[in-house]
């Protein structure tokens, strides 16, 4: 599993992985790796890739360092999804109905 891929230690602050305690450890769904109680206080977020692969906005539990990283990407816009996910413009209708509109205030900065 993914804890014996972590064999040499936590993620963050390297604890010692005791296979007593696996069961006790938290799942970062960022990461993907397990962390220790206190690297992990079970905040939650959103996933962007969760969000843009299967347009899934359920918050997810994360590590610390995770939500503070993506505490800081919030309302950046790091990800085209044009380039990523082009076919999510026909299933979500909002998100067809918005890209219409950011090409309409594109031609319409030349009349600014």
């Amino acid at each position: 599993a993914v804890v014996s891929t972590q064999s040499t230690g936590m993620e963050r602050c390297g604890m010692k992985i005791a296979i007593s305690l696996i069961g006790t450890f938290r799942y970062c769904a960022y990461l993907g790796k397990y962390f220790c109680h206190s690297c992990h206080h079970e905040q939650s977020a959103f996933i962007p890739a969760r969000i843009l692969h299967k347009w899934d906005f359920r918050k997810q539990r994360v590590s610390n360092f995770a939500a503070d990283l993506l505490g800081k990407m919030t309302g950046e816009p790091l990800y085209s999804v044009q380039d990523i996910n082009s076919p999510l413009y026909k299933s979500v209708s909002d998100l067809k109905y918005v890209r219409s509109l950011r090409y309409q205030l594109y031609f319409l900065n030349e009349y600014l």
